[in-house]
């Protein structure tokens, strides 16, 4: 009679901390998707959505008919590269990043390539020519140097109601157009 009490006991302290295994997995598990699912639609660099995560907004934000999408490339970003490595040209790019978060709070801003950025206003607005000036104005330190690094960018604009794609399709052919006229300048 005294082992069906202590089985059970056993059995019960066994499902307890079965139990309280399972759910502290489960727990990491969760918080490993979040942190999975972060970094696949951010850049790494930038901190900034890359093309996934602007992809995935779009999937849950309904634009209206005024949205409107500038893509940034920075001028001759090459040559900072090949002046003063690879470092400072990251340093060019998350300097950019903080700047256009803070000009542009209602956009959803995207790292779109190397040293191409897009941002996408689902509701329209935003002022790319004084966007692009702050940009020229940004200074950017090259550590354990007393140069300052200083950057411009062409840009190219597209807006209505149209796709996404077709937008950035649009502000693409203008940003070119933006480059082949002499840079550090905006079309549309």
């Amino acid at each position: 009679m005294t082992r069906f009490p202590i089985l059970y006991l056993a059995f019960f302290g066994i499902s307890a901390l079965l139990e309280t295994i399972r759910m502290l997995t489960q727990k990491e598990l969760d918080n490993l998707r979040e942190k999975y699912k972060y970094l696949s639609g951010h850049d790494q660099l930038t901190k900034l959505l890359n093309r996934q995560g602007l992809m995935d907004s779009v999937k849950t934000i309904k634009p209206n008919e005024n949205q409107t999408v500038f893509m940034l490339d920075i001028d001759n970003f090459k040559k900072i590269n090949d002046t003063y490595g690879h470092n400072v040209g990251d340093i060019v790019l998350s300097e950019m990043a903080k700047l256009i978060i803070a000009e542009a709070p209602s956009a959803k801003i995207c790292r779109w390539g190397g040293d191409e950025f897009i941002l996408w206003f689902p509701t329209g607005g935003g002022d790319v020519e004084t966007l692009r000036k702050d940009i020229e104005q940004l200074a950017i330190r090259v550590p354990n140097s007393d140069k300052i690094v200083h950057i411009t960018v062409s840009a190219g604009v597209a807006s209505g109601d149209f796709k996404i794609n077709e937008l950035i399709i649009a502000a693409d052919s203008a940003l070119y157009k933006a480059k082949y006229l002499g840079r550090n300048r905006s079309e549309y």
